[in-house]
């Protein structure tokens, strides 16, 4: 009985992890340097709340440095 029901909960725990991994989406994280210059990418990272990573807060480090112009990220088709 008790067998019965770690299985179980193991089963039920790797169904939550592969439904999480799913919902992660990847992101390009970019900054410019000049106003109408070129989106620099800065990473790319996979994440659910891209504003929570330490990558977006080290780009508004940069940004309220001023050593960059303008930050941002955007969604990347992921074919899987």
């Amino acid at each position: 009985m008790r067998k019965n029901i770690i299985i179980t909960i193991k089963k039920v725990i790797i169904k939550i992890i592969k439904i999480n991994i799913k919902q992660m989406i990847r992101y390009n994280f970019y900054y410019q340097i000049k106003e109408h210059g070129a989106k620099e990418i800065f990473a790319v990272k996979h994440c659910v709340r891209p504003k929570a990573t330490k990558v977006y807060k080290h780009l508004i480090k940069l940004l309220e440095k001023k050593k960059v112009c303008s930050i941002g990220y955007n969604t990347t088709q992921n074919n899987e």
